[in-house]
């Protein structure tokens, strides 16, 4: 009922988080957890699930062999696999993680099994909303994985982004249009795809990607959007880190304000750039 304050909570949480010197996954992971306590509260499932017309959808991956062990050593080999076998073929990542996505009770799947990743799909409920959001972004290495979530199948749930990092899906139908807000142009379709740049999404071309320009890019601390790379670079520095953080969201600003400007102007139809290949 007030996005904005949950909204400005995460803001404040996120940004003051802080770790030991060398964090393990169940202390990072024991961060994410009130992170997304502070977000929530004690309302915020309900609100989720019984929201008039915003329909939430999340999508998460679930370990198979030999990417469902939790000890580091043997997690670090298992993921060797699927990333040399992800230089080859995108396709194989099938054989390694299987794509879940937890739907919104009051609304129909909006995935279908393609491009040979398989989907299981389950919808949200009370018990499953807040572990299906943690594992949605639990990093493999960097948290730990969520086991056996309410209402699906047992295993190991990891970050959605292994197989579907910036979102390359084909969502639409007909002539309905994907409003894909980014920190980048560029979309990468998985997160081992990252340093092959010959790796092209396939299904964009229904989609509006809104990005900061590489000059307003340029204007922030570093020149960079800030992330969780900073950790490490400003260790022990947490201080300069929050500084940092607040002033590219203060900075953030300026594009919210003119994209909002461009909507009510109708601007933004002369803003607007065909996607480069």
């Amino acid at each position: 009922h007030h996005p904005v304050e949950a909204i400005e909570r995460f803001q404040e949480a996120y940004i003051h988080q802080t770790y030991s010197e060398k964090p393990s996954p169940a202390e990072v992971t024991s961060t994410g957890r009130g992170i997304l306590d502070q977000i929530l509260q004690e309302t915020g499932i309900s609100q989720i699930l019984n929201h008039p017309y915003l329909r939430l959808n999340v999508i998460a991956t679930r370990s198979k062999w030999p990417t469902a062990y939790e000890h580091a050593n043997l997690l670090k080999l298992g993921l060797l696999l699927p990333g040399i076998s992800n230089v080859f073929s995108r396709k194989s990542l099938d054989l390694f993680f299987e794509r879940v996505l937890f739907y919104h009770p009051n609304s129909p799947p909006a995935l279908s099994n393609h491009h040979n990743f398989h989907v299981q799909c389950y919808p949200l409920s009370s018990n499953n909303t807040r572990p299906a959001l943690l594992a949605s972004g639990s990093i493999p290495m960097v948290m730990e994985g969520i086991k056996d979530i309410s209402e699906a199948r047992e295993g190991i749930y990891r970050d959605g982004g292994i197989i579907d990092y910036h979102m390359d899906l084909p969502l639409t139908q007909e002539d309905d249009i994907v409003l894909f807000p980014h920190y980048t142009d560029r979309i990468i379709p998985g997160w081992l795809d990252k340093c092959l740049p010959w790796r092209k999404p396939l299904n964009i071309d229904n989609t509006l990607l809104i990005c900061p320009s590489h000059e307003f890019l340029a204007q922030l601390p570093y020149g960079k959007v800030s992330d969780r790379k900073d950790f490490i670079k400003l260790m022990g520095k947490d201080k300069e880190r929050f500084t940092y953080w607040n002033e590219v969201v203060e900075k953030s600003q300026w594009l919210a304000d003119e994209f909002w400007e461009l909507v009510q102007t109708e601007k933004i139809k002369e803003r607007i750039q065909p996607l480069a290949p």
